[in-house]
């Protein structure tokens, strides 16, 4: 997704990220190794992730969990 960080604050955020198996996303949190805790920037990576459009591939699960790197640097 295309986020805009209008902020100078860097950082990387992982967010943790469930979908159910049409796709939808159904849970998202602040992931463990993020090197930032700035809610700004985790205001940011959860609205992108939660607008990802993502398409399941072969058989799943009832609910998938994965996680979302994002890295905001200075431009």
């Amino acid at each position: 997704p295309i986020i805009n960080n209008n902020s100078q604050k860097t950082g990387t955020v992982i967010v943790d990220v469930c979908v159910n198996k049409q796709g939808k996303i159904i849970s998202t949190k602040l992931g463990r190794g993020s090197t930032t805790t700035d809610s700004y920037l985790y205001e940011l990576s959860e609205k992108a992730v939660r607008e990802l459009n993502i398409k399941p591939v072969g058989t799943t699960t009832d609910t998938n969990c994965g996680t979302v790197t994002i890295k905001y640097e200075r431009q």
